[in-house]
């Protein structure tokens, strides 16, 4: 593979980094979004307790799914979710030509739903509990 192909596979994978989501996680609270860092947090311990069980998942492809649909959900914008999901589509191929097989990035992508349903029906339990609604 072409050294700028490899490189732009590395950046597109990024987007999925641990760093990367907590940065959006960061930047939710700021304001703070209750609603989206709920989802977020949920996600990200569904997650995490996903790889704990199957370490062979991709879990960049995960992350990344998890932040393409709640942040989609965020900004409530059609342009920006095509937008969004044509780069989630870079990711499963950047994945891909870095090296993991289709099975481990189909992993993840089970992961990601599952996790992101977690995150989306479990976030407004938590907000009522803390009373943050």
């Amino acid at each position: 593979m072409k050294k700028w192909t490899k490189e732009i596979s590395r950046d597109l994978l990024a987007l999925g980094s641990i760093v990367f989501y907590f940065l959006v996680l960061g930047r939710a609270l700021i304001e703070p979004y209750w609603p989206f860092v709920s989802q977020l947090i949920i996600s990200g311990v569904v997650l995490f307790l996903a790889y704990l069980l199957y370490k062979k998942a991709d879990f960049y492809s995960a992350r990344a799914l998890i932040l393409l649909l709640f942040t989609s959900l965020f900004y409530k914008d059609l342009v920006y979710s095509l937008f969004a999901s044509s780069v989630f589509v870079l990711v499963l191929i950047s994945s891909y030509f870095t090296g993991n097989k289709i099975k481990s990035i189909a992993y993840g992508v089970v992961f990601g739903v599952i996790a992101s349903l977690a995150g989306y029906w479990l976030g407004g339990y938590l907000l009522e509990l803390f009373s943050l609604v």
